[in-house]
């Protein structure tokens, strides 16, 4: 290469001067070591992870119809929870992280006690699959959204269906799954 090009490719850095090294793809690996953790349980793909307030929980829900709360010091599953009839493809968390709202191809959204692993109430109307759920932070109402743009919020208290909020454009939504 032609030293003048060569010089305007280079950045102006000392040649002595480390370069950070970063991942050319994203990674779960510990920085600079070794995976710590594998968490084993479900039998088909994850489709969404978060984590609980505590900071040292996750809730991982897949296609296999379960949610499943997992210690990430131990990388023990310490709740799991069941009752889905179809991949599951949503779920919100309160904001005290005692109570989770799951939505499913099945047409349905479980309210769900995440301390003793608990369904408190199913809520089913929608006529297609539930592709999007949140629950308000004091876990009075929550809203789910189906893939023909249909929004149904519920009052948690008796299960029940207060508002209907159609989309004019009717758009469904495609999950992929």
């Amino acid at each position: 290469m032609h030293a003048s090009l060569q010089a305007r490719m280079s950045p102006s850095l000392p040649r002595h001067t480390p370069l950070p090294l970063r991942p050319r793809t994203a990674t779960l690996e510990q920085a600079g070591g070794l995976q710590r953790l594998v968490l084993h349980g479900h039998t088909a793909g994850v489709v969404r992870v978060a984590m609980l307030p505590s900071g040292v929980e996750a809730i991982t829900a897949s296609k296999d119809g379960t949610l499943r709360v997992w210690d990430l010091e131990i990388g023990d599953c310490t709740v799991q929870l069941e009752g889905h009839t179809g991949a599951i493809t949503c779920f919100d968390v309160n904001a005290a992280g005692d109570f989770l709202i799951s939505g499913s191809v099945d047409r349905s959204a479980r309210l769900w006690e995440l301390e003793r692993g608990r369904c408190m109430r199913v809520l089913q109307g929608h006529l297609t699959g539930v592709c999007s759920v949140v629950i308000d932070p004091l876990t009075r109402f929550a809203v789910t959204l189906a893939t023909d743009g249909v929004a149904w919020v519920w009052e948690l208290a008796g299960g029940t269906c207060v508002h209907m909020l159609q989309s004019p454009y009717r758009s469904v939504l495609d999950t992929g799954r």
